[in-house]
């Protein structure tokens, strides 16, 4: 029952394109479970591969479509002012405007996916990405994104890199 919950949940991903947009969309779908604490990579209708994730504290409005244009190796991390004044605060480490590759302040870690939100009351920062915090996964921690293990958004990465460098997006949900 539950897989055919998802199943619906993906035919809603791509429905929500702009007329304005000539676009192609991949084969794939990503779908985050917020249920399971997972991320999942479908294929059409078959699971490629899941993987444990971190998720915000706050559940937003659910569920939420939009679809993954890019994804940025070793990204450079601009954490906002109110992250900024939060870890000063919460962990007292003051963090720097701009936070590059490799630190082990880079709450980014090796990848992130670049998403842009269709439907749901996602905020437009909102990534898919790695951690410097691998204690995290598999709990609801996140002041909004949604955190993998650096070896799992490099894999997921270079599952759906093909299609993106095609041309192609990738559909997205975030189901409840």
């Amino acid at each position: 029952m539950r897989s055919a919950f998802l199943l619906s949940l993906l035919l809603l991903a791509p429905a929500n394109l702009s007329a304005a947009e000539p676009e192609v969309v991949s084969s794939h779908r990503i779908v985050i479970d917020f249920s399971d604490i997972s991320l999942c990579l479908f294929d059409g209708d078959k699971p490629v591969a899941s993987y444990p994730v971190a998720l915000p504290r706050v559940t937003p409005k659910l569920p939420a479509t939009g679809r993954v244009v890019r994804v940025i190796k070793d990204p450079v991390w601009y954490p906002t002012e109110s992250t900024r004044r939060y870890y000063f605060r919460k962990k007292g480490v003051e963090l720097p405007q701009r936070i590059e590759p490799g630190s082990k302040l880079n709450a980014m870690g090796q990848a992130k996916l670049i998403i842009v939100f269709e439907s749901g009351d996602i905020n437009h920062a909102v990534r898919v990405h790695g951690t410097n915090d691998p204690t995290s996964i598999g709990k609801r921690v996140s002041r909004g994104c949604i955190r993998m293990r650096n070896e799992d958004i490099l894999a997921l990465s270079s599952l759906i890199s093909a299609d993106l460098l095609s041309g192609k997006s990738i559909p997205i949900v975030f189901a409840p």
